[in-house]
């Protein structure tokens, strides 16, 4: 396949993060844009985002394998524990309960992986699907995505999708790995990813990555660690090492810095306020200025005039005018005088009043200046306020949508509690039905062999067969053996004497069944033989059957006394096969 050219190289992402079972639920709610950290989805295009392995129900069927992988787990251990008698060990497992099929770690038993790149790289691709702005480069990156989640991890990559309703396409997959070990000579089914071989070494995951999307234009990313291992090993500074933020923690300081620049923006533009209202109030001062002195210049040009007419109206008067004159001067000298003084006193006033005036005017100004300031404060603590107002409101929604899941979560911990609950009360149930099926059947052993020790017999009773001890024919020590383990069980007992009794009267009766067929085929031979002497008797003529009665009669008391001897020895053959 040809490489394809871009005008600047770009870099493969390749991010791993551990999870836990738990997660699945925050995960699959952020997946279907439920819950979580909405703030930077773009809602009209969650459409587009789609699954690309693995079912919709993927996690639910993830739940129920660790379900079964912990009871199996659970029944084997408790199976080997009672192959090796471990009955102390069997009754406190019972009590603890099935365990989490996974080592205990910081990370979790689960992984999910991300993949993307610059949304630069995305959005310099020409769209070759229409209808859904599918891009050539995002075609690419997802088959070769997709190519190498199974080919890496096999059938441990249960969940991939990509998202395309975020800044810069991506796609998110789990993986879960489970592998077979032995514990104490029990099987175990553990889940363990860090027995495959990319998530072990991150910087193999980085090769492995960067090879497979190498024809598509993404290289690899920068090779820090390597960078900061030569570094310390040649004494240098060493470079940086980038931390990754989280979007959510990432969006949450733009925000802080945008409302600090708005602030100081407000205060700027607050500055520059009162600078203008200065500037015009300088300006209105300068004004003013100007129109005072233009007004005591024409008030000097009049009284030159008037002046100018008084002279030349003086000069022009006799002596006795002028003394008049003098003496009217002297007396408006005096008047001007005392209107100067009064002027000056005004003056004066007007002044104060004036001070007062823009005393007043300063505070009036300050107090604007300061109601400014606290219009702007409040304006910004509201903005601040409305911000984080909505986001509350966004964080309340995903935090009630959160609370939502806890809570079934809850629910399902519970019942699974309450199903493991009944299944320890059904296996210690069975537990306690084993232990006394197992008295049971070495007390049926201990009859058994009690019977053939001669230690117990049977004989016929009125309410049928019934056991009798001999301890005298026995070992006192096998005696004592026997009898306890008897005694261990009372039904198991009970069921070995019932059996026992039932088996010897059925035997009893069927000796004394065959006794009596056997009886009866002996003697009717002599019954036939009997019969037909009679037969032939009555044949005889009169005189022969007088002598054969004479000769029948002690034939007739041998064969009565051969049936009674024929009875005696099939009665003695009964007993004896009793």
């Amino acid at each position: 396949m040809p490489v394809v050219e871009r005008a600047k190289s770009y870099a493969i992402v390749a991010r791993c993060e551990g999870m836990f079972p738990a997660d699945l639920a925050r995960y699959e709610a952020h997946r279907t844009r439920k819950g979580g950290d909405l703030g930077h989805i773009s809602p009209e295009r969650s459409g587009l985002n789609r699954r690309l392995i693995g079912a919709e129900d993927w996690a639910s069927t993830v739940l129920a394998k660790i379900a079964d992988m912990r009871q199996q787990n659970f029944a084997d251990e408790l199976e080997e524990l009672d192959r090796r008698g471990r009955r102390k060990e069997i009754r406190q497992r019972i009590l603890e309960g099935p365990k989490d099929p996974w080592r205990a770690s910081r990370h979790g038993p689960l992984r999910e992986i991300i993949l993307t790149a610059n949304a630069a790289f995305f959005a310099n691709s020409e769209v070759v699907d229409p209808a859904t702005g599918m891009r050539k480069a995002e075609v690419d990156f997802e088959s070769r995505a997709v190519a190498w989640l199974k080919e890496e991890f096999k059938d441990s990559v249960v969940h991939a999708r990509a998202d395309r309703d975020e800044h810069a396409y991506h796609i998110h997959a789990v993986i879960v790995h489970e592998i077979p070990i032995e514990v104490k000579g029990a099987p175990r089914r553990m889940l363990q990813p860090s027995a495959l071989p990319l998530i072990k070494d991150y910087k193999e995951l980085q090769d492995s990555v960067g090879k497979c999307f190498a024809d598509i234009g993404l290289v690899r990313g920068e090779q820090r660690a390597e960078a900061i291992r030569k570094a310390y090993a040649d004494k240098t500074e060493p470079p940086v090492q980038p931390r990754h933020v989280r979007p959510k923690a990432w969006r949450q300081a733009k925000d802080l810095e945008l409302l600090r620049r708005e602030a100081a923006v407000k205060v700027q533009e607050g500055a520059a306020a009162e600078r203008e209202q200065a500037v015009e109030a300088k300006a209105v001062e300068a004004d003013a200025a100007a129109a005072a002195q233009m007004a005591d210049a024409a008030d000097r040009e009049r009284r030159n005039a008037v002046h100018e007419k008084i002279i030349a109206g003086l000069a022009k008067l006799s002596k006795q005018e002028l003394g008049q004159l003098q003496t009217r001067t002297d007396t408006l000298t005096t008047r001007e005088q005392d209107l100067v003084a009064k002027a000056t006193a005004v003056a004066e006033r007007e002044r104060a009043a004036e001070v007062r005036a823009l005393e007043a005017d300063a505070a009036a100004a300050a107090q604007m200046a300061a109601a400014s300031e606290r219009e702007r404060r409040n304006a910004a603590r509201e903005l601040l306020i409305a911000r984080r107002a909505e986001r509350n409101r966004l964080e309340g929604g995903q935090l009630q949508t959160r609370a939502d899941a806890l809570t079934t979560r809850e629910q399902d911990l519970a019942a699974e509690a309450a199903a493991v609950a009944e299944r320890e009360r059904a296996a210690k149930a069975k537990a306690e039905a084993a232990e006394a099926k197992t008295a049971e059947a070495d007390a049926v052993i201990a009859v058994a062999e009690s019977v053939e020790a001669g230690l117990l017999t049977f004989e016929a009773g009125p309410a049928g067969p019934r056991a009798k001890r001999h301890e005298d024919k026995v070992e006192p020590g096998l005696v004592t053996g026997l009898m306890t383990r008897m005694r261990a069980s009372v039904s198991g007992r009970t069921l070995a004497i019932t059996a026992l009794g039932k088996a010897w009267s059925k035997l009893r009766t069927d000796a004394k069944t065959e006794a009596e067929t056997r009886l009866r085929e002996r003697t009717a031979d002599l019954d036939k033989a009997d019969a037909a002497l009679v037969e032939v008797a009555k044949t005889l003529p009169e005189a022969h059957r007088n002598r054969f009665a004479a000769v029948y009669a002690p034939l007739a008391s041998i064969l009565t006394r051969i049936r009674r001897d024929t009875r005696r020895g099939e009665g003695r053959e009964g007993e004896g096969e009793r």
